[in-house]
């Protein structure tokens, strides 16, 4: 009866340390890939507009009296910089609506392989096939962004969703407080193949308009860091 307790124990702590070795992996890759992928899928900021000539500004001087100026080259005060992009805070397993995404539009380069919808075949330029095994003992294991290690960025600032009105709201929110916000993203996880060398997720991201876009990243292990090779976009 000790032995089989032992052994319970033993199997349940393999597995909790399994998981964590898998949630690890997944936030060392986000870190490697996330601002790669946030240049393949926002646009940049638009040009600054030209300076208008001749712009005056009325003063008061300290008579009393008013007087213009030239303030044509004076930097305009901003709000801020920064574009806001606001995240999704779990990252979630692939949903049964994103794999027939996968299984149906996608069928091109990334095709459903065999045993439902459990393993799919990426053929490479080069024809060969890579396998994707979706990890059943990882379909709940979902985990929150670390946001503070990308808040660096001079071009963005980010934050998580849960902290604003919800999705079909938001936008109406953006006008109403003149926000810089630009988009809103969700991650999925990652589906690896056996080797774990490589991988691909799925990005949903809405700009405000009525449909989301969704994009599915094929990335892979480089010496000790990830790098994107692929990616197919789909608008849902």
């Amino acid at each position: 009866m000790r032995k089989t307790l032992y052994i319970l124990v033993f199997l349940i702590l393999s597995s909790f340390q399994y998981s964590n070795e898998n949630i690890d992996l997944e936030k060392k890759i986000m870190s490697d890939i996330f601002f790669e992928i946030l240049k393949q899928i926002i646009p940049p900021p638009p040009p600054p507009s030209p300076p208008n000539p001749g712009y005056f500004q009325r003063f008061k001087a300290k008579d009393g009296t008013y007087y213009y100026a030239d303030v044509t080259d004076r930097p305009i005060p901003k709000k801020s910089d920064k574009r806001l992009i606001l995240i999704v805070d779990s990252i979630q397993e692939i949903s049964d609506n994103e794999t027939q995404i996968i299984r149906e539009k996608m069928n091109i380069k990334l095709n459903k392989y065999s045993e439902g919808d459990l393993i799919w075949k990426y053929e490479k330029e080069h024809k060969s096939e890579i396998k994707f095994y979706r990890n059943l003992e990882n379909i709940n294991l979902n985990y929150k962004i670390d946001l503070k290690s990308f808040n660096h960025s001079k071009l963005f600032k980010f934050d998580y969703s849960s902290k604003y009105p919800p999705e079909n709201l938001i936008w109406e929110w953006k006008k109403e407080n003149n926000s810089n916000l630009i988009a809103c993203i969700k991650f999925s996880k990652i589906i690896f193949n056996k080797d774990k060398n490589y991988g691909f997720l799925i990005t949903q991201i809405n700009y405000g308009n009525e449909d989301d876009r969704k994009v599915i990243f094929i990335i892979k292990k480089d010496v000790d860091r990830w790098i994107i090779v692929d990616k197919f976009f789909q608008i849902s």
